[in-house]
């Protein structure tokens, strides 16, 4: 077994998962990351825990293949994961993505049973328990500057300019290493970002997507520049010369709500991955997510559809202090 990645592995289940001797662990995996999988398995055995690998390679790619986006777990599926402690995911995180946006309302969490997906490059990662301090040393400067706010104003050098409020509204913090029951198939470990659910009527501007593109069949960063125009709280026009517009622009009629700012969120971690999911984290970047928000604190919009859209380099400055400046955080 590749060393680099057992050491990743053990990392994880120590530090990030914090698995205990006698719990149940299933691994989900498949063919493309099976040695990842059989990694981590071997880690949480080493832990004590009583674990199962499950090969879901043929419903990986049934979703990623078929027309919807959005799919809960297959029964079977939902069985073992309701028959254990902990669920690990180390499979393609477009799959364990849209999971994650089916997780409510298929099946409970607790500090009993919890789940997580375990980022791509493991055993690349280089990332320590450094990293994690200053990671969550950034994000507590943040949350300190943010606390109390209202206006917000987005700004990059490429054209974005967008208002937005928080006003009353919570951050939810997705730190680096995560509880345990939160209802979502937790990412780990390259990640920490604050996210709040803006006001969703009031959002205006024009914003210059040029990061991840949730809007498409795998997750990737967008070929070309795409531009929202907002008004109200809604997306009104998506423009752009790639076909990252087209595939964005369908997902605003997803349904009725789809077009609005249910999400502001900002990165603040260094070692996230462009062209991944953990891209959300990266330092010196924020994302919007189009649709549902209920899963932020005071969030009102209701929608099938919740799509992250990603814009780096950029300035955000609330009630006129600026907190951040293209991209370096200076609260």
């Amino acid at each position: 077994m590749d060393q680099l990645v057992l050491r990743d592995a053990r990392m994880l289940v120590s530090s990030f998962v914090k698995i205990q001797p006698g719990e149940k662990v299933a691994v989900f995996t498949e063919p493309a990351r099976r040695h990842e999988g059989e990694a981590f398995a071997l880690a949480a055995e080493e832990a004590g825990a009583d674990v199962i690998v499950v090969d879901i390679g043929r419903q990986v790619a049934d979703l990623l293949g078929g027309e919807e986006f959005f799919i809960p777990p297959a029964p079977h599926v939902l069985g073992i994961m309701e028959g254990c402690n902990v669920g690990v995911f180390v499979v393609d995180e477009t799959y364990a993505f849209r999971l994650d946006h089916k997780l409510a309302g298929v099946i409970s969490t607790s500090e009993d049973r919890s789940f997580f997906s375990i980022d791509p490059g493991m055993g690349t990662w280089r990332f320590t328990a450094a990293d994690v301090a200053e990671v969550d040393e950034r994000c507590e400067r943040l949350l300190k500057a943010m606390e109390g706010g209202d206006r917000i104003h987005l700004t990059t050098r490429k054209g974005t300019d967008l208002h937005l409020s928080i006003k009353g509204r919570e951050c939810l913090y997705v730190s680096a290493v995560p509880w345990r029951g939160l209802h979502s198939v937790y990412p780990i470990p390259l990640w920490g970002e604050l996210n709040w659910a803006p006001i969703e009527d009031f959002t205006y501007g024009t914003v210059i997507v040029d990061g991840l593109s949730e809007a498409t069949e795998k997750l990737k960063d967008v070929a070309g520049p795409v531009i929202f125009t907002i008004a109200d709280g809604r997306i009104n026009d998506v423009s752009g010369e790639t076909i990252d517009a087209e595939e964005f622009r369908a997902v605003t009629k997803y349904d009725e709500n789809a077009n609005v700012i249910g999400e502001f969120g900002i990165g603040a971690n260094h070692k996230a991955l462009d062209a991944t999911q953990s891209a959300k984290a990266k330092l010196g970047t924020i994302h919007l997510g189009l649709g549902e928000n209920g899963f932020y604190p005071g969030g009102q919009n209701r929608s099938l559809a919740h799509i992250d859209a990603g814009v780096r380099d950029v300035t955000v400055s609330i009630d006129g202090r600026v907190v951040i400046q293209d991209g370096v955080i200076v609260a």
